[in-house]
Protein backbone atom coordinates (compact mmCIF):
# COMPACT_ATOMS: atom_id res chain seq x y z
CA UNK A 1 0.00 0.00 0.00
CA UNK A 2 1.23 3.22 -0.71
CA UNK A 3 0.51 6.26 2.14
CA UNK A 4 -0.74 9.46 0.78
CA UNK A 5 1.76 11.88 0.87
CA UNK A 6 0.15 14.26 3.93
CA UNK A 7 -0.27 11.00 5.72
CA UNK A 8 2.86 9.74 4.99
CA UNK A 9 4.91 13.24 5.92
CA UNK A 10 2.70 13.17 9.50
CA UNK A 11 3.83 9.72 10.04
CA UNK A 12 7.09 10.49 9.59
CA UNK A 13 7.30 13.80 11.89
CA UNK A 14 4.97 12.15 14.68
CA UNK A 15 7.77 8.95 14.68
CA UNK A 16 10.76 10.96 14.60
CA UNK A 17 9.86 13.00 17.20
CA UNK A 18 9.46 9.97 19.72
CA UNK A 19 12.38 8.78 18.49
CA UNK A 20 14.23 12.09 19.23
CA UNK A 21 12.98 11.10 22.82
CA UNK A 22 14.06 7.71 23.07
CA UNK A 23 10.11 6.69 23.24
CA UNK A 24 7.76 4.81 21.28
CA UNK A 25 3.72 4.84 21.62
CA UNK A 26 1.48 2.37 21.51
CA UNK A 27 -1.86 3.13 23.23
CA UNK A 28 -1.51 5.44 25.99
CA UNK A 29 1.77 3.96 27.11
CA UNK A 30 5.43 5.08 26.89
CA UNK A 31 7.97 2.48 26.44
CA UNK A 32 11.89 3.79 26.00
CA UNK A 33 13.94 1.95 22.79
CA UNK A 34 17.67 1.85 22.40
CA UNK A 35 19.53 2.74 19.25
CA UNK A 36 19.72 -0.57 18.38
CA UNK A 37 15.79 -1.56 19.02
CA UNK A 38 15.18 1.60 17.02
CA UNK A 39 17.20 0.86 13.73
CA UNK A 40 15.73 -3.07 14.02
CA UNK A 41 12.06 -1.06 14.03
CA UNK A 42 13.35 1.48 10.96
CA UNK A 43 14.29 -1.90 9.28
CA UNK A 44 10.52 -3.44 9.46
CA UNK A 45 8.53 -0.34 9.40
CA UNK A 46 5.59 -1.13 7.19
CA UNK A 47 2.08 -0.01 6.64
CA UNK A 48 1.11 -2.69 9.92
CA UNK A 49 3.37 -0.89 12.09
CA UNK A 50 2.36 2.88 10.57
CA UNK A 51 -1.26 2.51 10.63
CA UNK A 52 -1.45 3.28 14.63
CA UNK A 53 0.52 6.53 14.55
CA UNK A 54 -1.85 7.38 11.59
CA UNK A 55 -4.77 6.32 12.67
CA UNK A 56 -3.89 8.57 16.15
CA UNK A 57 -2.79 11.39 13.46
CA UNK A 58 -6.21 11.28 11.68
CA UNK A 59 -8.86 11.07 14.54
CA UNK A 60 -7.49 13.82 15.98
CA UNK A 61 -9.06 16.58 13.44
CA UNK A 62 -10.82 19.53 15.50
CA UNK A 63 -9.51 21.85 18.34
CA UNK A 64 -12.46 22.24 20.09
CA UNK A 65 -14.43 19.13 20.78
CA UNK A 66 -18.03 19.30 19.78
CA UNK A 67 -21.05 18.22 22.32
CA UNK A 68 -24.23 16.64 20.72
CA UNK A 69 -27.51 18.12 21.98
CA UNK A 70 -28.17 14.86 23.50
CA UNK A 71 -25.38 14.87 25.16
CA UNK A 72 -25.61 18.31 26.67
CA UNK A 73 -29.03 17.03 27.50
CA UNK A 74 -27.41 14.43 29.21
CA UNK A 75 -25.33 16.29 31.31
CA UNK A 76 -27.67 18.99 32.27
CA UNK A 77 -26.67 20.64 35.75
CA UNK A 78 -23.66 19.26 35.87
CA UNK A 79 -20.57 21.25 36.57
CA UNK A 80 -17.13 20.55 34.42
CA UNK A 81 -14.14 19.35 36.97
CA UNK A 82 -11.05 21.06 36.03
CA UNK A 83 -8.99 18.16 36.08
CA UNK A 84 -4.68 17.51 36.51
CA UNK A 85 -3.04 15.30 34.73
CA UNK A 86 -2.52 12.52 37.31
CA UNK A 87 -6.43 12.72 37.79
CA UNK A 88 -6.88 12.79 34.31
CA UNK A 89 -5.04 9.12 34.09
CA UNK A 90 -6.44 7.76 37.22
CA UNK A 91 -10.14 8.31 35.47
CA UNK A 92 -8.72 6.83 31.96
CA UNK A 93 -7.82 3.87 34.21
CA UNK A 94 -10.96 3.05 36.08
CA UNK A 95 -13.15 3.44 32.78
CA UNK A 96 -10.69 0.53 31.80
CA UNK A 97 -12.78 -1.49 34.15
CA UNK A 98 -16.93 -0.22 33.96
CA UNK A 99 -17.57 -2.95 36.96
CA UNK A 100 -16.18 -0.16 39.29
CA UNK A 101 -18.02 2.80 38.03
CA UNK A 102 -20.30 4.66 39.94
CA UNK A 103 -20.88 7.02 36.69
CA UNK A 104 -22.10 6.82 33.11
CA UNK A 105 -19.44 7.45 30.52
CA UNK A 106 -20.69 9.24 27.28
CA UNK A 107 -19.66 9.51 23.87
CA UNK A 108 -19.74 12.74 21.98
CA UNK A 109 -22.57 11.53 20.21
CA UNK A 110 -24.17 11.37 23.58
CA UNK A 111 -24.08 7.43 23.80
CA UNK A 112 -23.80 5.56 26.86
CA UNK A 113 -20.56 3.57 26.17
CA UNK A 114 -20.16 -0.21 27.17
CA UNK A 115 -17.06 -1.48 28.29
CA UNK A 116 -15.92 -3.29 24.63
CA UNK A 117 -16.46 0.24 22.89
CA UNK A 118 -14.42 1.90 25.49
CA UNK A 119 -11.75 -0.48 24.71
CA UNK A 120 -12.19 -0.38 20.75
CA UNK A 121 -11.34 3.51 20.88
CA UNK A 122 -8.97 4.30 23.98
CA UNK A 123 -5.53 4.48 21.53
CA UNK A 124 -6.09 8.49 21.23
CA UNK A 125 -8.79 9.10 24.24
CA UNK A 126 -8.76 11.55 26.95
CA UNK A 127 -12.01 12.56 29.56
CA UNK A 128 -13.58 15.47 30.26
CA UNK A 129 -15.18 15.13 33.93
CA UNK A 130 -18.48 16.22 35.26
CA UNK A 131 -20.09 16.43 39.18
CA UNK A 132 -18.59 18.00 42.13
CA UNK A 133 -14.95 17.36 42.45
CA UNK A 134 -12.47 14.48 41.15
CA UNK A 135 -13.65 12.48 43.76
CA UNK A 136 -17.02 12.77 43.11
CA UNK A 137 -17.40 12.48 39.20
CA UNK A 138 -21.06 12.14 38.36
CA UNK A 139 -20.26 11.98 34.61
CA UNK A 140 -17.90 11.15 32.13
CA UNK A 141 -17.29 12.28 28.19
CA UNK A 142 -14.83 9.80 26.48
CA UNK A 143 -13.46 11.47 23.43
CA UNK A 144 -10.75 11.83 21.22
CA UNK A 145 -7.84 14.38 21.99
CA UNK A 146 -8.10 17.69 20.47
CA UNK A 147 -4.87 18.84 18.01
CA UNK A 148 -3.96 21.13 21.10
CA UNK A 149 -4.16 18.55 23.43
CA UNK A 150 -2.24 16.13 21.35
CA UNK A 151 0.62 18.57 21.02
CA UNK A 152 0.47 19.02 24.91
CA UNK A 153 0.13 14.95 25.73
CA UNK A 154 3.46 14.04 23.47
CA UNK A 155 5.31 17.60 24.99
CA UNK A 156 4.89 15.87 28.38
CA UNK A 157 5.76 12.38 26.97
CA UNK A 158 9.37 13.98 26.01
CA UNK A 159 9.76 15.04 28.99
CA UNK A 160 8.75 12.38 31.11
CA UNK A 161 11.03 9.84 28.66
CA UNK A 162 14.18 12.36 29.18
CA UNK A 163 13.49 12.54 32.93
CA UNK A 164 13.28 9.08 32.65
CA UNK A 165 16.57 8.18 30.48
CA UNK A 166 18.67 10.59 33.02
CA UNK A 167 18.01 8.90 36.27
CA UNK A 168 18.18 5.01 34.40
CA UNK A 169 19.86 2.22 35.89
CA UNK A 170 21.31 -0.85 34.51
CA UNK A 171 20.96 -3.41 35.88
CA UNK A 172 22.33 -6.18 33.35
CA UNK A 173 25.35 -8.29 35.20
CA UNK A 174 24.52 -7.11 38.28
CA UNK A 175 23.37 -8.87 41.22
CA UNK A 176 19.27 -8.49 41.20
CA UNK A 177 18.09 -6.74 43.94
CA UNK A 178 16.08 -8.44 46.56
CA UNK A 179 12.83 -8.31 47.38
CA UNK A 180 9.94 -10.02 49.55
CA UNK A 181 6.11 -10.32 48.33
CA UNK A 182 2.61 -11.49 48.53
CA UNK A 183 1.30 -12.94 45.52
CA UNK A 184 -2.39 -12.44 44.42
CA UNK A 185 -3.14 -15.57 46.64
CA UNK A 186 -1.78 -14.10 49.39
CA UNK A 187 1.79 -16.51 49.77
CA UNK A 188 4.87 -15.44 50.37
CA UNK A 189 7.46 -14.48 47.53
CA UNK A 190 10.87 -14.39 48.58
CA UNK A 191 13.72 -13.73 45.59
CA UNK A 192 16.63 -14.54 48.10
CA UNK A 193 14.92 -18.23 48.19
CA UNK A 194 14.49 -19.09 44.60
CA UNK A 195 18.54 -18.79 44.04
CA UNK A 196 19.14 -22.10 41.84
CA UNK A 197 16.43 -21.76 39.70
CA UNK A 198 15.86 -18.97 36.66
CA UNK A 199 13.42 -15.93 37.76
CA UNK A 200 11.52 -14.35 34.81
CA UNK A 201 9.95 -10.94 35.74
CA UNK A 202 7.44 -8.91 33.54
CA UNK A 203 6.26 -5.72 34.86
CA UNK A 204 2.81 -4.34 33.95
CA UNK A 205 -0.31 -2.50 34.52
CA UNK A 206 -3.93 -3.01 33.61
CA UNK A 207 -4.00 0.04 31.68
CA UNK A 208 -1.17 -0.69 29.34
CA UNK A 209 -2.41 -1.63 26.02
CA UNK A 210 0.81 -3.21 24.98
CA UNK A 211 1.41 -5.32 28.55
CA UNK A 212 -1.76 -6.69 27.71
CA UNK A 213 -1.17 -7.25 24.08
CA UNK A 214 2.02 -9.19 25.41
CA UNK A 215 0.40 -11.95 27.63
CA UNK A 216 -0.89 -14.42 24.99
CA UNK A 217 2.63 -15.12 24.16
CA UNK A 218 3.84 -14.71 27.97
CA UNK A 219 1.70 -17.75 28.83
CA UNK A 220 2.76 -19.80 25.40
CA UNK A 221 6.54 -19.26 27.10
CA UNK A 222 5.24 -20.48 30.78
CA UNK A 223 3.62 -23.32 29.09
CA UNK A 224 7.19 -23.97 27.14
CA UNK A 225 9.02 -24.19 30.65
CA UNK A 226 6.42 -25.85 32.37
CA UNK A 227 8.50 -28.41 34.76
CA UNK A 228 11.43 -26.73 33.89
CA UNK A 229 14.02 -24.39 37.22
CA UNK A 230 12.16 -21.44 35.52
CA UNK A 231 9.83 -18.95 38.23
CA UNK A 232 7.45 -16.29 35.89
CA UNK A 233 6.42 -13.37 38.50
CA UNK A 234 4.29 -10.78 37.40
CA UNK A 235 4.45 -7.41 39.17
CA UNK A 236 1.97 -4.76 39.11
CA UNK A 237 1.58 -1.36 41.32
CA UNK A 238 -2.39 -1.66 40.65
CA UNK A 239 -4.41 -2.73 43.92
CA UNK A 240 -5.45 -6.14 44.64
CA UNK A 241 -9.03 -6.04 44.07
CA UNK A 242 -8.25 -4.45 40.76
CA UNK A 243 -5.93 -6.45 39.73
CA UNK A 244 -8.52 -9.82 40.40
CA UNK A 245 -10.89 -8.34 38.32
CA UNK A 246 -8.57 -7.84 35.26
CA UNK A 247 -7.45 -11.61 36.27
CA UNK A 248 -11.18 -13.17 36.20
CA UNK A 249 -11.49 -11.65 32.29
CA UNK A 250 -8.31 -11.59 31.38
CA UNK A 251 -5.83 -14.63 31.46
CA UNK A 252 -1.95 -14.35 32.60
CA UNK A 253 -0.48 -17.29 34.13
CA UNK A 254 2.85 -15.41 35.97
CA UNK A 255 2.45 -15.49 39.75
CA UNK A 256 0.69 -12.23 39.92
CA UNK A 257 2.14 -9.58 42.53
CA UNK A 258 -0.05 -6.46 42.90
CA UNK A 259 0.92 -3.14 44.70
CA UNK A 260 4.17 -3.91 43.76
CA UNK A 261 5.15 0.06 42.68
CA UNK A 262 8.20 -0.27 45.44
CA UNK A 263 9.83 -3.53 43.79
CA UNK A 264 9.63 -2.32 40.50
CA UNK A 265 11.29 0.73 41.79
CA UNK A 266 14.11 -1.10 42.73
CA UNK A 267 14.63 -2.02 39.18
CA UNK A 268 14.49 1.23 37.43
CA UNK A 269 10.89 0.29 37.20
CA UNK A 270 10.07 2.93 34.28
CA UNK A 271 8.68 1.70 30.63
CA UNK A 272 6.20 -0.94 30.20
CA UNK A 273 6.21 -3.62 29.39
CA UNK A 274 9.55 -4.49 30.90
CA UNK A 275 10.47 -8.26 30.86
CA UNK A 276 14.14 -8.87 33.29
CA UNK A 277 15.40 -12.41 33.65
CA UNK A 278 17.76 -13.60 36.67
CA UNK A 279 20.38 -16.34 36.00
CA UNK A 280 20.56 -19.08 38.32
CA UNK A 281 23.25 -17.07 40.77
CA UNK A 282 20.52 -14.21 41.36
CA UNK A 283 22.27 -12.12 38.38
CA UNK A 284 20.27 -9.87 36.16
CA UNK A 285 21.20 -11.33 32.46
CA UNK A 286 18.26 -9.30 30.55
CA UNK A 287 16.47 -6.48 31.10
CA UNK A 288 14.07 -5.40 28.08
CA UNK A 289 11.54 -2.24 27.99
CA UNK A 290 8.59 -2.36 25.02
CA UNK A 291 6.36 -4.96 23.47
CA UNK A 292 7.65 -5.62 19.68
CA UNK A 293 5.32 -8.44 17.92
CA UNK A 294 6.79 -8.02 14.66
CA UNK A 295 8.95 -10.23 13.32
CA UNK A 296 8.17 -12.22 16.96
CA UNK A 297 11.20 -10.29 18.28
CA UNK A 298 9.82 -9.83 22.32
CA UNK A 299 9.37 -13.25 22.20
CA UNK A 300 12.16 -14.74 20.76
CA UNK A 301 14.08 -12.54 23.02
CA UNK A 302 12.92 -13.24 26.41
CA UNK A 303 13.12 -16.97 25.27
CA UNK A 304 17.04 -16.47 24.08
CA UNK A 305 17.39 -15.33 27.85
CA UNK A 306 15.94 -17.61 29.67
CA UNK A 307 17.71 -20.09 27.65
CA UNK A 308 20.81 -18.55 28.38
CA UNK A 309 20.26 -18.67 32.19
CA UNK A 310 19.37 -22.19 32.00
CA UNK A 311 22.40 -23.07 30.28
CA UNK A 312 20.66 -24.56 26.38
CA UNK A 313 20.91 -21.86 24.41
CA UNK A 314 23.81 -23.08 21.74
CA UNK A 315 25.95 -19.96 21.05
CA UNK A 316 26.64 -18.76 17.27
Amino acid sequence: MVLPKESAVLAARLINAWLEAGLCHIGRQVYLLSIEQYHNAMKTLSITTLLPFLLFITSCKNDIPVYSEKLEKALSGLNKITLTEKERRKVLHLIDDTTQLKFPVYSLEGNQLTLAQIREKEMNMTVDCFGDDPENIKAVVFRSLTKTELADYFNNLKEEAKKHQKNRVDLRFKPAPLFTAKDIDGNQVDLATLKGKVVVLNFWFIGCFPCVQEMPELNEIVQAYQGKDVVFLGLTFDKEKETKAFLQRTRFDYRIIPEAKSIMDLYDGGGFPKNIVIDKTGTVISSEVGYRPYQDVSRKNLISAIDKALGTRKES
